[in-house]
């Protein structure tokens, strides 16, 4: 105990975790106040987005009905009245929109994607592909299954979406990865100005030493971890959206299943405690075999990348410990993770850690 407080101590001292938790403050604050300003930007956003459907469907109608001018053809006189109803169909969608008529705005869109499935066997033009309709016709039919409304994930200032894009934002590679060699600098520092010499003078045991470093960085990060969702929970009651129905808002996976945002949030934060110890597990055993600070960053850090990359081209495991450095995405996919990645990420640090505590015994007697 002795142990982690001398090195939690340290960690205040260096002044950068003070830094890292003031600057993840103001950057979410930061975006709190940038989705509140651009919540009037949101419904000419959507707008626009479905002009451009508009646009493509008006001027595939202004071409038929130039064609039937010149004769008749029973084909494109059938697409031309399903391409009618698509543009009716769109108008009254963007007056719904522009209206902030949530439910409304739903089975409009429901409509649009129904027309526009008859509007592309008629060998109509329509952005969209049939996957992609029906996708959203199942999102949409589930909000108005649970009574919610469509929302921005880039700019809502609903508590639990706006919770949800903070975190995915910074419980990420780099966040991560940040956030260890920050915290970390006070054991790499050592090295540097000489002073690990003095604590292998101590009266203490290796055991002692790297389990109290590694709780106390734990501790730290724990903190921001605090911090990340303390603040994103508590912005949005300064004027946004705190409606309890709001945690169950719907987010489609790739299998076609839902998970809800509260459900989402609570396994990307066990997600990210886990790995975090991980991450400092790593970090200890790397500097405790290499005794260099330089050297110890450069290889924590392609390690961490090396594992982004593997995961960011798709290969996704749940043996794999780096696939949780991302845990919004390893949270979606819960059925197929959950909760061998629990294990796999605390037997990992508790290896890491029996590991870094033989390295350091050995670098003492050296």
């Amino acid at each position: 105990m002795k142990t982690s407080m001398f090195e939690w101590k340290k960690i205040l001292r260096l002044k950068l975790f003070v830094a890292l938790a003031a600057a993840t403050f103001l950057l979410i604050t930061g975006m709190y106040i940038h989705n509140v300003v651009q919540q009037d930007l949101i419904p000419a956003k959507k707008i626009e987005y479905f002009s451009k459907f508009l646009t493509e469907v008006s001027q595939q109608n202004d071409t038929d009905q130039q064609t039937l001018q010149k004769s008749e053809d029973p084909e494109t006189k059938m697409r031309l009245e399903i391409g009618m109803a698509l543009v009716g169909a769109l108008k009254e969608l963007q007056d719904a929109i522009e209206n902030r008529e949530g439910n409304a705005e739903l089975s409009f869109e429901n409509t649009v994607y129904q027309i526009a499935t008859e509007y592309k066997s008629a060998l109509g033009t329509f952005s969209l592909s049939q996957k992609e309709m029906d996708h959203i016709t199942q999102v949409n039919q589930e909000l108005k299954k649970r009574n919610l409304i469509k929302e921005d994930f880039d700019l809502s200032i609903a508590q639990p979406l706006f919770m949800k894009k903070v975190t995915h934002l910074l419980l990420s590679p780099v966040g991560f990865l940040i956030a260890t060699l920050l915290i970390g600098n006070a054991f790499t520092k050592e090295w540097d100005d000489k002073s690990m010499q003095f604590n292998r003078v101590l009266p203490v045991s290796s055991i002692e030493r790297i389990i109290g470093r590694l709780f106390s960085y734990w501790l730290a990060s724990f903190v921001w971890l605090i911090i990340i969702y303390g603040i994103s929970f508590s912005l949005p009651y300064a004027g946004g959206r705190t409606e309890q129905s709001l945690f169950s808002y719907p987010y489609a996976n790739s299998n076609g299943q839902f998970n809800e945002a509260g459900g989402l949030l609570v396994n990307s934060g066990i997600y990210s405690v886990l790995f975090l110890l991980f991450s400092f597990t790593i970090f200890l055993l790397v500097g405790s075999m290499l005794r260099n600070a330089i050297i110890t960053v450069l290889l924590v850090s392609a390690i961490f990348i090396g594992g982004w990359m593997v995961t960011s081209v798709g290969v996704i495991s749940v043996w794999d410990p780096f696939t949780y450095q991302q845990p919004i995405q390893a949270a979606e996919q819960q059925k197929s993770l959950f909760p061998i990645s629990l294990l796999i990420l605390s037997g990992l640090s508790i290896v890491g850690t029996i590991l870094a505590c033989i390295a350091d015994k050995r670098r003492a007697l050296s």
